[in-house]
């Protein structure tokens, strides 16, 4: 602006104080050059800011209007609305790119080609090269000198007042060089602490991750041995009641009510035998064994083994499967995916509440979607959800969803959580439509 003989002692040490107040950089060279232009600073029209990167110094901020008619602007409104220093200042945190700071990125200049004007002196009108960039042959060049080298250099002019830089000017310029290199060479060190400390969290976090790996392929070591263990003890039993179940079958004669309950048993026993399976080969991979099956019928056998639970606990069922869809799947594992996330929602709604199993076709794949009226999945867990032994029930050790989530990447699909309509979780299920092409499926 013009008209302003510059600032005393009292408005420099006013004015050291709001810089040293900036930790961030762009903070800082904002502040440093808004206190060069600013009518009660320094009174400059406009002020250039380039800092030393490695054997260069770059272009970083320049301030100031880009015309006679924007100067006038500027300073008719800044009149108008009284706008003090302090202020100024203060709005320095916002981030906001004008023209010129746009034509500041573009200036590089090696360091070679100032050698002998980078010490603690202003000089007016020097080096003349600057003039061809500022427009203008009479401007205030000032290095900004840190404890052991120069960080930058700031150039300002009164292009559009045309007021001469006075003597006064210079001195002062001087002293402020020395705060403005104090205040920078501070923030360049907090950003290299604040990126050093950036790394140090990182590799915090990298640590803490393969702690939890290790931990994790510990757990999973030692719950294959125990697993291997209960397999054994189970196996038998089960194909024994199995076998039992089918004799039985072949001697009642057909249509007889008592088929009905045991082929719930006959499907309990192959769940029982496929969730061992999957339990005592959970680190291996999962090989499903694609073949076209009916999607109604993979969700209405999960329903009837979960029936007589959903009836004691009044829980109000939704199904809306069209009838015609076909899966190209493993259907024991498929059943397996949709048991596990119809118990999880029974579990989640409790007595009296609701469920909706729905499905829609869509170009390239099925979405199939368990919803329930439980209290939902909370935001924090999202991302967790799906790994080995998570879980916030009281019982149980976490598998079955990542045992769901391992099946259905096994085929070629994913699995999402979502808020439900009915107020909790809604688990989407995601599944591509296949052919007789398995590879194509499986790949």
């Amino acid at each position: 602006m013009g008209g302003k003989e510059g600032p005393d002692i009292r408005d420099l040490l006013k004015i050291d104080e709001f810089l040293h107040s900036a930790l961030e950089l762009d903070q800082a060279l904002c502040r440093i050059l808004t206190a060069l232009t600013a009518g009660e600073g320094f009174g400059f029209n406009r002020a250039l800011l380039l800092l030393r990167k490695g054997e260069y110094f770059e272009g970083e901020k320049w301030i100031g209007p880009v015309s006679h008619e924007d100067a006038a602007r500027i300073w008719e409104e800044l009149e108008r609305k009284k706008i003090t220093l302090q202020e100024m200042l203060e709005q320095c945190g916002e981030k906001r790119e004008n023209v010129l700071s746009k034509k500041a990125k573009e200036i590089k200049i090696h360091y070679e080609k100032l050698q002998g004007y980078l010490e603690r002196k202003v000089r007016i009108g020097e080096p003349e090269f600057f003039s061809e960039i500022l427009g203008t042959r009479e401007f205030a060049f000032l290095p900004l000198i840190g404890r052991e080298n120069c960080t930058g250099i700031i150039l300002a002019d009164n292009i559009y007042s045309g007021k001469k830089i006075e003597e006064i000017d210079v001195n002062m310029l001087e002293f402020y060089g020395a705060i403005a290199g104090a205040v920078i060479e501070r923030a360049l060190l907090y950003t290299e602490l604040r990126k050093e400390k950036e790394r140090y969290e990182q590799a915090y976090r990298k640590m803490k991750e393969l702690q939890e790996s290790t931990r994790r392929v510990e757990r999973l070591a030692a719950l294959g041995e125990a697993t291997a263990m209960i397999a054994h003890e189970l196996r038998n039993p089960l194909v024994i009641i199995g076998g039992y179940t089918d004799y039985i079958m072949k001697k009642l004669e057909p249509g007889e009510k008592l088929q009905e309950k045991l082929k719930v048993i006959k499907r309990t026993v192959r769940r029982l035998e496929l969730a061992l399976m999957n339990l005592s080969g959970y680190l291996k991979d999962v090989s499903p064994g694609y073949r076209s099956l009916p999607l109604s019928s993979v969700i209405q056998d999960t329903l009837l083994i979960l029936g007589p639970e959903m009836e004691k606990m009044e829980i109000e069922v939704e199904k809306e499967i069209p009838e015609g869809l076909t899966l190209w799947g493993d259907p024991e594992l498929l059943r397996h995916v949709f048991l596990n996330l119809l118990k999880n929602a029974v579990e989640a709604c409790g007595r009296g509440g609701r469920i909706r199993i729905w499905c829609e076709e869509r170009e390239n794949e099925f979405v199939v979607s368990v919803d329930d009226s439980g209290p939902g999945v909370k935001r924090e867990d999202v991302e967790e959800i799906f790994k080995p032994f998570f879980s916030r029930k009281s019982s149980g050790l976490g598998l079955g969803l990542s045992i769901v989530k391992k099946i259905v990447d096994a085929h070629g699909g994913r699995i999402e959580v979502k808020e439900s309509p009915l107020g909790g979780a809604s688990f989407q299920v995601y599944l591509p439509k296949g052919g007789e092409d398995e590879e194509n499926i499986a790949r």
